[in-house]
C-alpha cells in the first residue's frame, strides 16, 4: 500500500473557484479560512503565529541600511517607470557585490530605493526553520517542496519521483494569481487554468491508496472596480516627495514615512479626504487586523477600500482586473481529507491554525507553543 501526506497551497484562491473544479468539489467539506490582511502569508501558515508575533507584514521596509544606500549621491527625480526584467536583474545584483544577497527592486523609483530593504524577518524566514518543518523532521518525515512558478502544473508531476512513505509534499500552486491579475476572476482563461489545477490534483491524489490531505488558499481575490492613481493626488501637495516624505505603494496599501511634521500633517489631511478610496489605519485598527506597529512598516498606513486598486504601484504597472489583501475580503477555502480517518471539525479556521491542524492530521503531538490551534 502506498501512502502520502500533502499540504497544498493554492495562491489567490477564491471560495467560488471550487464550483469550476469538479474533483475538488467532490472532496470539499465547506470550510473557509478567515483572512488576515498581510503580504506574508507563508510565515503565518507554517509558523502557527500571527504577523504581530512574527513581525512580518510586508516584504519591503524602511531601513537606514538599505543595500541601495549608495544611490543617495545621485539626485534622481521621483519618477515611476516600468523596469525590464533585465534591468531588474542587473539592479538586484548590485547589493550582492557588497553583502552577498540579491534584492529585487521591482519598480521602486531610483529616488527612493536608497530608503528600502527587505524586512530582516521576511528575509530570514525559512521553511526549514518553521515550526511545521521542525516538527515534521523531528518525527522522521522527509519534506519535499514544489511550486509551479517556473513550469505551471507540470512541475507537480515530479511528486512521483519520490518515495511517498514518511514523506510530506508541500505543493504551492501560484501561477493562477497572475492569470487573475491579467484576465480577471470570471475570465475563460481563469476557468481553463482552474480545470488544469483540478486535473493535476486529481491525478496526484488518486494515485495513492492512503492519503492525508490539506488544501488551503492563502488569500482570496477581489474584482477591481476602480483603479486609483494615488501618486497623482500626492503630487498636488506642497510637500515634496523625497525632500519631505517617502512612500511605498503596493496595492491595496500605501505606506508613508516623513522627514518633517508639516509633511505628515499635509499627507494625512489628504488621505482623510480620500476616504471614498481608502482608510488610514488607527492604532486600534493595527491591533484588530493583527498588523505590526513597527514603524519600519510605515508611520501612516493607508488601505484601499475593497475593489479599489492603487495604480500604478511598485509591483503592477498595468491596470489589473483583481487584487487581494483588503481589510475585509472574503476568505479562501480549506479542504481536509483523509482516507483512513473520520475527521471532525471543531471550529472555524485562521491561517495560524494551518500548522497545528496539519500536525494533528498526521497524528503528531507538538510541544512548540503556537498561537494557532488545531481545528480537528
Amino acid at each position: 500500500m502506498n501512502q502520502a501526506s500533502f499540504l497544498i497551497i493554492l495562491d489567490g484562491f477564491r471560495l467560488d473557484y471550487i464550483k469550476r473544479m469538479p474533483f475538488l468539489s467532490s472532496i470539499y467539506n465547506s470550510l473557509e479560512i478567515k483572512p488576515t490582511p498581510s503580504f506574508c502569508f507563508r510565515p503565518m501558515m507554517l509558523s502557527g503565529n500571527d504577523p504581530i508575533k512574527t513581525n512580518t507584514f510586508a516584504d519591503f521596509v524602511y531601513s537606514k541600511k538599505s543595500p541601495y544606500k549608495g544611490l543617495q549621491i545621485f539626485k534622481f527625480k521621483p519618477v515611476l517607470k516600468l523596469r525590464s526584467d533585465v534591468n531588474r536583474w542587473l539592479l538586484s545584483m548590485a547589493p550582492y557585490l557588497f553583502n552577498k544577497r540579491r534584492v529585487d527592486p521591482f519598480n521602486i523609483p531610483f529616488s527612493m530605493l536608497q530608503y528600502f530593504d527587505i524586512s530582516s524577518e521576511y528575509l530570514n524566514y525559512s521553511d526549514d526553520e518553521s515550526n511545521l518543518f521542525k516538527e515534521l523532521k523531528r518525527n522522521g518525515y522527509n519534506v519535499v517542496s514544489l511550486n509551479d512558478a517556473t513550469n505551471p502544473i507540470k512541475e507537480m508531476d515530479s511528486v512521483f519521483d519520490y518515495n511517498p512513505n514518511k514523506t510530506v509534499f508541500l505543493l504551492h500552486y501560484n501561477y493562477q494569481e497572475n492569470i487573475c491579475f491579467k484576465y480577471g476572476i470570471e475570465s475563460q482563461e481563469m476557468t481553463n487554468y482552474l480545470k488544469k489545477i483540478d486535473n493535476s490534483l486529481k491525478k496526484i491524489i488518486l494515485s495513492f491508496d492512503c492519503i492525508n490531505l490539506m488544501i488551503v488558499g492563502d488569500h482570496g481575490m477581489t474584482p477591481v472596480k476602480i483603479n486609483f492613481n494615488l501618486w497623482a493626488e500626492l503630487n498636488k501637495l506642497n510637500s515634496k516627495l523625497n525632500d519631505d516624505y517617502i512612500f511605498f505603494l503596493n496595492s491595496p496599501t500605501a505606506r508613508f514615512w516623513f522627514f518633517n511634521k508639516k509633511a505628515k500633517e499635509e499627507v494625512l489631511k489628504l488621505l482623510l479626504k480620500l476616504n471614498k478610496f481608502g482608510v488610514v489605519l488607527s492604532k486600534e485598527d493595527l491591533i484588530k487586523f493583527k498588523i505590526p506597529s513597527d514603524k519600519k512598516y510605515g508611520e501612516i498606513i493607508f488601505f484601499a477600500r475593497e475593489g479599489v486598486n492603487i495604480s500604478p504601484d511598485f509591483y503592477h504597472f498595468d491596470k489589473i482586473k483583481a487584487m487581494h489583501g483588503y481589510l475585509n475580503e472574503a476568505g479562501p477555502p480549506l479542504i481536509l481529507y483523509s482516507t483512513n480517518k473520520n475527521l471532525k471539525i471543531k471550529k472555524d479556521c485562521n491561517l495560524i491554525d494551518i500548522t497545528p491542524t496539519f500536525l494533528k492530521l498526521l497524528g503528531i503531538k507538538t510541544k512548540i507553543k503556537m498561537q494557532g490551534r488545531s481545528i480537528l
